[in-house]
């Protein structure tokens, strides 16, 4: 039997690390959430992070989820010993798998000094330093460096270029219901609604 795993995160980025487990699961049952409603999360405290990533993992539980992935960061960072303490299945998060990607890319420095790896995230992971901690355990050297504006731009890019690719379908003729699945963030819109976004969007 197939097992379910719920995936979830803030927004757009845990469907990189969904595309990875499609890749490396194919048989699997998944369940994603987007919590584009609170994002981001980057900005929030300690609590408030611990109580929606609760809010989004017991939402993906009670919808079947037998292995539950934290693709977040910042959920990671602050709320992953939460999320496993509170809840019955299992529960991952992306701080170390992306440590142990970064020592296989470093590989040996050969000089005897540990490989140096830049990260670039929210304000909340960085002031946790839990990259700082996996990469010190694995041998490397974690420069920190919190990019509060990042998030902000890539779905703003995320959404126009979505909106772009809406309004080319439209203007050659192709039918406009948009295709499942979408991402949280992308609304329904009429084809003139979703050109007049577009072009809204580009100029900004």
């Amino acid at each position: 039997m197939s097992p379910t795993i719920g995936v979830f995160d803030s927004g757009f980025g845990g469907l990189t690390v969904l595309r990875e487990l499609l890749r490396i699961i194919p048989g699997a049952h998944y369940v994603y959430l987007g919590d584009t409603a609170r994002l981001p999360y980057g900005s929030k405290s300690r609590e408030t992070v611990v109580r929606y990533a609760l809010s989004s993992a017991r939402f993906l539980e009670e919808h079947g989820a037998e292995l539950l992935v934290t693709a977040c960061n910042t959920a990671t960072a602050l709320a992953l010993e939460d999320l496993q303490e509170a809840l019955p299945i299992p529960v991952i998060g992306v701080v170390d798998p992306g440590t142990r990607a970064a020592t296989r890319a470093c590989g040996d420095a050969g000089n005897g000094e540990r490989p140096g790896v830049l990260v670039l995230a929210t304000q909340a992971t960085v002031d946790s330093h839990a990259y700082a901690r996996s990469c010190e355990a694995a041998g490397l050297l974690a420069t920190e460096k919190a990019c509060p504006l990042l998030v902000p731009l890539i779905l703003v890019a995320a959404v126009t270029a979505y909106l772009i690719v809406f309004d080319k379908a439209d203007l050659e003729g192709e039918p406009t219901d948009v295709p499942e699945p979408l991402p949280a963030a992308a609304p329904r819109r009429s084809a003139p609604a979703a050109r007049a976004r577009a072009r809204c969007t580009g100029c900004a």
